[in-house]
């Protein structure tokens, strides 16, 4: 039974073939999986102190934690500007979980929003990032500190290859 053929890790499949750099057997390995559910990381929202306290549980551990933070435009008709809408934070643990979180000033207010606010500062809780510096100036404009950078991938590929002329997360992965 054991070495009757199976439907592999696909995970951990594309997992070693990005480590390798095999991009064209990447693209046969999307187009032939099973399904798109395998692929993914299922992305939960972060809007109570319940959801941040299992998220912060789960990414807690000895390893850094992803972090990504894109700025959030103004909507249509409201005061645009220097001034940052909010932000949208997304984390991510090692064991396939990932979460989400807008903040912007009312959120920020709320027991959940204070609470990420709070990792956020805090310098023993490690992050990687991509672009931190980006990520340090949207906080800050929302008067969030961002503290305990412990690696960031945009500095990395550009002292790996500073030629590149683009450092997207995209264009690295």
């Amino acid at each position: 039974e054991a070495l009757r053929p199976q439907e592999p890790d696909w995970r951990a499949l594309r997992t070693l073939l990005r480590e390798l750099e095999f991009k064209q057997l990447l693209e046969a390995i999307d187009a032939r999986a099973s399904t798109a559910a395998e692929l993914a990381t299922p992305i939960q929202p972060l809007t109570t102190v319940e959801d941040v306290a299992r998220c912060l549980r789960q990414i807690g551990g000895a390893a850094p934690a992803a972090m990504w933070c894109w700025p959030m435009q103004a909507a249509a008709g409201e005061a645009s500007g220097s001034a940052v809408a909010g932000v949208v934070l997304a984390l991510a643990g090692e064991e396939r979980s990932a979460w989400v979180a807008p903040l912007d000033r009312a959120a920020l207010q709320t027991a959940s929003g204070k609470r990420l606010g709070e990792w956020l500062a805090d310098p023993t809780a490690k992050k990687v990032s991509h672009d931190g510096k980006a990520a340090i100036r949207a906080l800050g404009r929302l008067g969030l500190a961002l503290n305990g950078i412990a690696g960031d991938t945009m500095l990395a590929a550009y002292l790996l290859n500073p030629a590149r002329t683009n450092q997207t997360l995209s264009d690295l992965s």
